[in-house]
């Protein structure tokens, strides 16, 4: 018995005349699934940046949920997106995808955001929309105390805490 049988064109458009969802030219439907870790309640997303891990390697995941508890926030509370060298969201698209109040970006460089590349470290950038802060990454945060000081007092403002 041979599978080799091809239906005409006519045909298949025939069988496949009706679709089951038409986007159209709907601009706000992302082209493809932004993966994330949490979920996003109090929207606050986390912009880190891993090549070994899906999200974030366990030991830095660790460091970062103790900083959200000091900051009286949990997992559930955020939504992390890892924008690794592969294909990742744009900025655009995670704010539309999230809608966030707060975005934590830890060793993202401003002009993969879209902003200006002379924005510091550790600070705050308000839009009427959203607070940004850029840090460093969160293993260089880990091991040198002053940094940590200084990004804790930031955090302290920034969630009233």
């Amino acid at each position: 018995m041979s599978f080799d049988n091809h239906l005409p064109p006519p045909l298949i458009c025939d069988l496949y005349r009706n679709v089951l969802y038409d986007i159209g030219s709907n601009s706000n439907v992302p082209k493809f699934s932004i993966p994330y870790l949490g979920d996003n309640k109090k929207k606050i997303t986390i912009i880190v940046r891993y090549t070994d891990a899906p999200f974030i390697p366990d030991k830095q995941l660790q460091f970062l949920l103790d900083i959200l508890s000091a900051c009286k926030l949990m997992l559930e509370d955020v939504a992390i997106v890892n924008h690794h060298a592969e294909r990742t969201a744009t900025f655009n698209e995670l704010l539309s995808k999230f809608s966030p109040e707060i975005i934590l970006a830890f060793a993202i460089q401003p002009r993969e955001l879209m902003l200006q590349s002379d924005v510091l470290d550790l600070s705050v950038i308000q839009t009427t929309n959203y607070k940004l802060l850029i840090s460093p990454a969160l293993d260089d945060l880990e091991t040198d105390i002053p940094l940590k000081k200084q990004f804790w007092s930031v955090l302290r403002k920034l969630f009233d805490v």
